[in-house]
């Protein structure tokens, strides 16, 4: 006769082979979310058609061996590594750049710094703000806004 197979259960509950249940860790919050949107919203509202505003997310959605993949075949495809968060393109064939960070603490990573100098060398206008009052500076200071 076959006995059954007991499988412990882990010390947090959970069931073999089942998410363990939550450590007590708090979902990261989403500073530079609403700040992202409000960004969208005021540049969408300056910059009417014919202008583009183009969100380039580099945000991977992903976990464990997915997200290497996911970010090899980025790369694969053309991503660049710092690409900034929104691009402008404007008649005459001008385009600003416009990278989101959250409100305190968001600084810029050093491919993203690399990339403003690039940028910035190239004569494209780039800026980093963290509210529309940021954004808005930027664009007053460029001439866009008065």
């Amino acid at each position: 006769m076959k006995v059954p197979a007991y499988i412990a259960r882990p010390v947090d509950g959970s069931a073999p082979g089942l998410p363990r249940q939550l450590t007590g860790k708090r979902k990261r919050e989403d500073r530079e979310g609403p700040v992202h949107m409000d960004v969208l919203e005021r540049l969408l509202e300056v910059f009417p058609a014919p202008a583009r505003v183009h969100h380039s997310p580099n945000e991977i959605d992903l976990s464990g061996r997915n997200i290497a993949r996911q970010i090899a075949k980025n790369r694969e495809r053309g991503t660049l590594s710092g690409f900034p968060d929104f691009v402008v393109l404007l008649p005459d064939g001008m385009a600003i750049f416009i990278e989101v960070k959250a409100p305190t603490g968001g600084k810029l990573s050093k491919d993203q710094s690399e990339l403003r100098r690039d940028l910035e060398l190239m004569g494209f206008r780039y800026a980093v703000v963290r509210s529309v009052d940021e954004l808005d500076a930027a664009l007053r200071s460029w001439g866009f806004i008065t």
